[in-house]
C-alpha cells in the first residue's frame, strides 16, 4: 500500500513516519521522487537549492563551498551533497531560516518564495506587476462586443450632440448658462469640436455611473478577489485597472471628437455656419484642447466613480449614491445656491470639460478639479490598502 504525501522541507527528519513514497517539489519544479528510505539512506544524496534570482547562484554557491559542503552546479540550480537525512534536515533548515545569507543582500523587491502574500510563479518573461494589470484589464475591455458596442456609442453621442448643439445655438455675445454655444463659437477657429465639448459636459455622468458599475462588480462578482490572489499589491491592482480604463476612454474619447467633427461639418451649412475656419491651424489647436479638457473631466469622473465603487462594492447601492448625488443633488441646489457651482465636482468637471463658464473660469475649474481628484483618489487607496476583501 502506497501513499503519497507533499511535505515542506524542514519535515524531511519525521518523513519515514509519514509515508513510505516521497515527492519533493519547490515552485513548481520537482526535486525528487521516489521512497523515502532511500532519501533518508543516503542513496539520494543530495538536496537541490534555487537561490530567488539567477545571479544569486554563484555567491550562494560560494558560501555553501566555504562551509564545507560538496556543491554541484546544475543550471541555476545547487545540489548539495549530504550523508544522511538528518544533514538534509538540518541544511534545509537553515536554508529556510535564510542562515545562508549573500553578502551584500541588496533588498528584495519582492517577498521570500515562502511568504504567503507572495505573487503566483508566472511562465515565461516577468513583466512589470503594473503593465501585466493593466494589460489584463485591457484584454478584458478591447473585446469585439465590447469595441462595437463602444465605437456605436460613440457614433450615436457624435449625432445627437451635433444636431442638438447646432439646433439650439443661440446669437447672444455669451453662451448660455450652464452650457450651450453661441453662433459665434461655431463659426469660429474651435466651432468644430465645439459641439463635442458641449455635449461632453453633460456626458461626464453617464461616465460616472459607467466607472462605478465597472469597479464595484469587479467587488460583489469577485474578479477583483481572484485578481488579488494573482498579485496581493492591492493598490498596484486599483491602480493598474484604473489606468486600463483611462486607455479605453482616451480612444472612444478620441472616436467621438472625430465623429463628432464629421457630423457637424455635415449640419453647419443646413444651418447657415461658416466652416472655414475649422479646417486652419488655429482650429486644429483648439481640437487638440477640447480634446485634452474633455479627456480630463472624463479622468476626474473615472477616479470619482472608483472610489464610490471602492467604499460602497455593492453596485446597486453605489449607482444608487451616485445618481442621487451627482444628478438631482447638485442641480438642485445649485439652482437655490450658486456659489455650489464652485465647489462641488460635478458641476467643477462640467465646467473644466467645456474650457470654462460663466460660473467658473478654466483656471480655476482645473485648480478645484485637481483638488477633489486628489482627496478622492488619496480616499481610494487607503481603502484599498486596509479593508478586507472577502467577496
Amino acid at each position: 500500500h502506497r501513499r503519497t504525501v507533499l511535505v515542506s522541507s524542514h519535515d524531511l527528519s519525521e518523513l519515514e513516519q509519514v509515508c513510505d513514497w516521497l515527492v519533493l517539489i519547490d515552485t513548481g519544479r520537482s526535486l525528487y521522487q521516489g521512497p523515502t528510505r532511500r532519501l533518508l539512506d543516503g542513496v539520494a544524496s543530495g538536496l537541490a537549492i534555487q537561490p530567488q534570482r539567477r545571479q544569486d547562484t554563484a555567491t550562494m554557491h560560494q558560501i555553501l563551498v566555504e562551509q564545507g559542503n560538496q556543491v554541484e552546479a546544475d543550471d541555476d540550480r545547487l545540489v548539495v551533497g549530504v550523508d544522511d537525512g538528518a544533514d538534509i534536515a538540518q541544511l534545509a533548515a537553515a536554508v529556510k531560516q535564510r542562515r545562508l545569507r549573500r553578502r551584500h543582500r541588496p533588498c528584495r523587491a519582492e517577498p521570500a518564495t515562502h511568504h504567503p502574500r507572495r505573487p503566483l510563479p508566472v511562465a515565461g518573461t516577468r513583466r512589470c506587476p503594473m503593465i501585466r494589470i493593466t494589460h489584463a484589464e485591457l484584454f478584458r475591455l478591447l473585446r469585439r462586443r465590447t469595441l462595437v458596442g463602444m465605437a456605436a456609442g460613440a457614433v450615436a453621442f457624435a449625432l445627437v450632440a451635433g444636431f442638438a448643439v447646432f439646433a439650439s445655438a443661440t446669437g447672444t455675445t455669451e453662451a448660455p448658462r450652464r452650457g450651450g454655444a453661441t453662433l459665434a463659437d461655431l463659426t469660429g477657429a474651435g466651432g468644430g469640436t465645439a459641439a463635442f465639448a458641449t455635449a461632453a459636459s453633460f456626458a461626464g455622468f453617464l461616465v460616472f455611473v459607467t466607472f462605478i458599475a465597472l469597479v464595484s462588480t469587479d467587488f460583489s462578482g469577485g474578479t477583483l478577489r481572484a485578481m488579488l490572489l494573482r498579485e496581493p499589491h492591492r493598490v498596484r491592482v486599483i491602480v493598474g485597472k484604473l489606468a486600463g480604463f483611462l486607455i479605453v476612454a482616451a480612444g472612444v474619447v478620441m472616436i467621438a471628437e472625430v465623429s463628432t467633427f464629421m457630423v457637424s461639418w455635415l449640419v453647419a451649412p443646413t444651418q447657415d455656419i461658416s466652416s472655414t475656419a475649422w479646417f486652419s491651424l488655429e482650429g486644429l489647436g483648439a481640437a487638440a484642447t477640447d480634446y485634452a479638457t474633455v479627456l480630463a473631466g472624463v479622468a476626474g469622473w473615472a477616479v470619482f466613480g472608483t472610489t464610490l465603487g471602492v467604499i460602497f462594492r455593492s453596485a446597486p447601492l453605489a449607482l444608487g449614491v451616485g445618481f442621487a448625488w451627482a444628478g438631482p443633488v447638485e442641480n438642485i441646489i445649485v439652482e437655490s445656491w450658486p456659489t455650489g457651482f464652485r465647489f462641488f465636482p460635478g458641476q467643477v468637471l462640467g465646467s473644466l470639460i467645456r474650457g470654462g463658464t460663466i460660473e467658473l473660469g478654466f483656471g480655476r475649474a482645473v485648480v478645484t478639479a485637481l483638488a477633489h481628484t486628489a482627496v478622492a483618489f488619496t480616499a481610494t487607496l487607503l481603502l484599498m490598502s486596509r479593508r478586507d476583501v472577502t467577496s
